[in-house]
């Protein structure tokens, strides 16, 4: 709270101080914090949209469910009004039903992955992917946008969608928004440059991303039978506007990649010439 606090007024300093855009560098930013998805708010007065969450079909994955049934349960302690009782009920049978689902099982053959290599799809016909359990709940929560006061519980607000912390700080810049990613941008970095691009809110400068997208809160580990070697495997994923995997990287609008024998600063040079370019253009 205290740093979005902090950002909005760096936004609101430069608002007043006439600058024409801002610049904001998530390169070799290697993430960790839902924070990816509360900061793009604070540069559009617009709604702003939070990724779609699926989890494998796991024992594991109830972990992620438990933490946030415990959250609402919690809630649902505090005094509220029918209306915000109404929408804590409605996600925590949401959520229960998805818990129900990721541990019953049983999950589906690996088969099409390590012989039949299909191309990967989340939904949509008899060859997607139903090892992933996708239902209505978002990297927000239950919600994947809720306008400001249609819950009037702070508590139940981030309870059913957490980004409504950034709430009192929505749009405090309104202006060209240019996002700075590279090959070392992953997983939260990621995250936010995605709801810049997917929200329309900015544009993206740079590189491909490292696409590490989302997972490793709950991840499990697994042990080859032969070499014995242990590894991870994320069990959760989250998906793009177009329904594309998060981890696939996410590709810039305006292409400036580190050439090799370059300083950073002459590649944060060009960079900067590609955004003034392109803000000239739009002018």
């Amino acid at each position: 709270m205290i740093l979005l606090e902090e950002l909005r007024e760096r936004l609101l300093t430069l608002r007043n101080a006439g600058a024409t855009a801002v610049v904001v560098d998530l390169g070799n930013n290697p993430g960790g914090h839902e924070l990816g998805d509360w900061v793009p708010r604070l540069f559009t007065a617009s709604p702003v949209r939070s990724a779609r969450m699926g989890l494998v079909r796991d024992p594991a994955s109830a972990a992620y469910y438990d933490e946030e049934l415990g959250q609402l349960q919690a809630t649902l302690k505090t005094p509220l009004s029918s209306s915000d009782r109404l929408a804590v009920d409605s996600a925590i049978a949401v959520y229960q039903s998805h818990r129900n689902e990721v541990v019953a099982g049983p999950a589906s053959p690996m088969a099409r992955v390590w012989t039949e290599q299909r191309p990967w799809k989340p939904f949509g016909d008899e060859h997607h992917c139903s090892n992933l359990v996708f239902g209505n709940t978002f990297e927000s929560g239950e919600r994947d946008y809720l306008p400001q006061n249609a819950v009037t519980s702070l508590m139940a607000a981030s309870a059913t969608y957490s980004a409504s912390i950034a709430n009192p700080m929505v749009g405090a810049w309104q202006g060209p928004v240019y996002v700075v990613v590279d090959r070392k941008s992953f997983s939260g970095g990621e995250l936010a440059a995605a709801r810049f691009q997917d929200n329309a809110i900015g544009e993206i400068v740079g590189d491909v991303t490292g696409g590490a997208g989302s997972g490793f809160d709950y991840n499990s580990t697994y042990t080859l039978p032969s070499g014995r070697m242990r590894f991870g495997i994320p069990n959760c994923v989250r998906l793009r506007k177009d329904g594309t995997n998060e981890a696939d990287g996410l590709q810039p609008d305006l292409y400036v990649p580190l050439y090799l024998g370059e300083t950073l600063a002459q590649h944060a040079e060009r960079l900067l010439n590609a955004a003034i370019s392109d803000l000239v253009k739009g002018t």
